[in-house]
């Protein structure tokens, strides 16, 4: 008999935030490699061709969408067969995972093939040659990271998740040595992008040994009706989801590419890259708790789960807050130090994405518990809304107010859409709206008054020196965080596994029962 979530309280605390830091692990080291290499990258191709890559990247996850949504609820249903102890079913639902992957590459290589040209003479200063052989870049390293995402499903589900995600983190490892390599022997597009190319076939690889070597066998099989129409079913919902947050995170991207120049894009991704690493900090607390939640349901009841809501959503909105206030604060000194210079309109793209990921970052307990309860259209419906405003908005906007344009766009968007999301989470789950409101308006309020001084100190800094300006951006960080940490553990907000790391968690603890 499996136990109850009640009675194992501390066990699975424990369990969930080792798979939670395992689960982030391959991001984090993404995000860092990413974070090292863009000065290099950047120097070598030039703002505008690194733009034309973003922008290749960023069209091909369009047809990633053509898998119904499949890739992305494996976990879920590995996890919720094991429970229920039907490993052929987790081997149906695998097989039909592995068969996806095949439409999409098919599509993704004849999609290359035939839209080069027009794209190539609408960007102007790339011949299709190149451009077709950025898009079939660009569409293998989408079909291995489905690859990957499929076979590590298994473990994952399983709440195995420390060997296939050091796998991954290995793969990430891979890419940034190939792709700094690239620059460094030959600084052209084409090149670079063989080279992220050929570093995913390597992940696969090593993704492969681990995964057979945890599992010889992977349990694979033809689904059943049934069990086939229950998995599309849910997928189908799921893909509502994709598509909205490949429109949330993708579409701006292309935007600006199309409608201002493809430089903006560059600069676009560039920030992005900072702004969606500060917002992994606040969202890294909900990447194992779909297939831990998932798992639980089984012997859990709904209100069971809920309760859980307001505790985790004040943790992990206790780090999302200030890493994303505080870059957006930090932002023309995080540019300047990281680049040598501040290209032309990152700095108010950087502020404008952390500022828009704030709310945004507060909704993903809420997305957990409503896929462990079998509702993911409550996440796909408020997703849906915000894509629809994000186009209506960014496209409307941009022609009269160029980036700016765009940025405001995004911002009403995602948070217009993120509140919407939690008043569906809070009307199915039957939670108080208040819950949410005590668990995020303290530490929000606490992360933006520490801000103002240090914004203050910012703009008497933009006038130093690259490196001057680099150290004043650690002071300025390391300051913030010491008095962000230290009051929010008076408040009770931060999580344990945190807690323990800080050096004055004893003297909060005294102080905050005094």
């Amino acid at each position: 008999m499996r136990p109850s979530w009640r009675g194992s309280t501390d066990r699975n605390a424990r369990s969930l935030a080792f798979n939670t830091i395992a689960q982030s692990s391959p991001l984090m080291i993404g995000y860092l490699a990413s974070f090292l290499s863009a000065p290099i990258v950047l120097g070598g191709l030039g703002l505008r061709a690194f733009g034309i890559w973003a922008l290749t990247g960023a069209l091909v996850q369009y047809v990633n969408l053509l898998d119904f949504g499949v890739g992305q609820v494996l976990v879920r249903f590995v996890a919720l067969y094991d429970a229920e102890g039907a490993r052929d079913a987790i081997g149906e639902v695998l097989g039909v995972g592995f068969a996806t992957i095949a439409t999409v590459a098919v599509v993704l290589v004849g999609g290359s093939w035939a839209t080069a040209g027009a794209l190539a003479h609408d960007l102007g200063g790339i011949s299709p040659t190149n451009m077709r052989t950025l898009l079939l870049c660009s569409s293998w390293m989408v079909c291995a990271a489905m690859l990957v995402n499929v076979m590590t499903a298994y473990p994952i589900g399983l709440r195995r998740m420390v060997a296939p995600n050091v796998a991954k983190s290995a793969g990430a490892s891979v890419n940034f040595l190939f792709s700094i390599s690239a620059i460094l022997i030959s600084p052209h597009l084409v090149v670079y992008a063989l080279a992220n190319a050929a570093a995913s076939f390597v992940t696969v690889l090593i993704v492969m040994g681990v995964t057979l070597a945890m599992r010889p066998r992977l349990p694979l099989g033809f689904p059943q009706v049934a069990r086939l129409w229950n998995l599309l079913r849910f997928s189908a919902q799921n893909q509502i989801l994709s598509l909205a947050s490949l429109v949330n995170f993708q579409s701006d991207k292309v935007v600006l590419a199309l409608l201002v120049s493809p430089s903006a894009a560059g600069a676009y991704e560039l920030s992005n890259r900072v702004a969606a690493a500060a917002r992994e900090v606040g969202v890294f607390t909900t990447s194992a708790m779909i297939p831990t939640f998932t798992a639980r349901r089984a012997t859990s009841s709904r209100a069971a789960l809920a309760s859980l809501y307001e505790r985790l959503t004040k943790q992990s909105s206790a780090l999302a807050f200030p890493a994303l206030i505080l870059t957006a604060t930090l932002a023309p000194l995080i540019l300047a130090a990281w680049l040598g210079t501040r290209p032309p309109h990152s700095t108010t793209i950087l502020i404008a994405l952390s500022l828009a990921y704030i709310v945004n970052t507060t909704t993903g307990v809420g997305n957990a518990l409503a896929y462990a309860d079998g509702k993911p259209g409550i996440s796909a419906r408020s997703a849906s809304v915000t894509a629809i405003a994000n186009i209506v908005l960014t496209v409307t906007l941009a022609p009269a107010f160029g980036v700016w344009g765009v940025m405001t766009g995004t911002i009403i968007a995602l948070t217009g859409g993120a509140v919407y999301q939690v008043a569906l989470v809070h009307r199915h789950f039957k939670i108080p709206i208040r819950q949410y409101r005590d668990a995020t308006f303290p530490t929000f309020a606490m992360a933006v008054a520490l801000a103002v001084p240090a914004s203050t100190v910012v703009a008497l800094s933009l006038g130093l020196g690259r490196w001057l300006q680099a150290v004043m951006c650690v002071v300025l960080a390391v300051c913030y965080l010491s008095c962000y940490s230290y009051a929010a553990m008076r408040m009770g907000a931060m999580p344990t596994a945190i807690t323990r790391l800080l050096p004055w968690r004893k003297a909060a603890v005294l102080d905050a029962k005094s």
